[in-house]
């Protein structure tokens, strides 16, 4: 018996889902094996073979998605660097440097609501 990871099902496209569900249809018809849940998957998975396949495409993101996105990643990137910039300016032995620093710490943590919103991805 072999363990796949199936965890990218959720990311498939509704195209790819239906290929997915044709190939491990054929392969599990095709398989010679004895084990009674085994059987029992594959005799689920045909009686709702025709139901799966029916699935239809859902609509293409907009074109200016990935733009979108691009320019969000950017942002929070341009983001970090700069809290990360004031956090080592606070920091430094030059005195102008530690009052700068200060000051836009002062500012960006009345704004951080505004500035920094929750998102999933992670900043590296």
């Amino acid at each position: 018996m072999e363990k796949i990871h199936v965890s990218f099902i959720k990311d498939l496209r509704n195209r790819e889902f239906s290929h997915l569900i044709s190939d491990v249809s054929e392969i599990s018809a095709e398989s010679k094996c004895k084990n009674s849940s085994f059987i029992k998957a594959t005799n689920n998975l045909q009686s709702h073979y025709k139901k799966l396949l029916q699935l239809k495409d859902t609509k293409p993101s907009h074109y200016l998605t990935e733009v979108i996105n691009k320019k969000v990643r950017n942002r929070t990137e341009y983001l970090a660097c700069l809290r990360m910039r004031i956090r080592a300016a606070l920091l430094s032995p030059i005195p102008e440097e530690r009052i700068a620093a200060k000051r836009l710490k002062f500012w960006i943590d009345r704004y951080k609501k505004e500035l920094f919103k929750p998102s999933l991805t992670v900043q590296t």
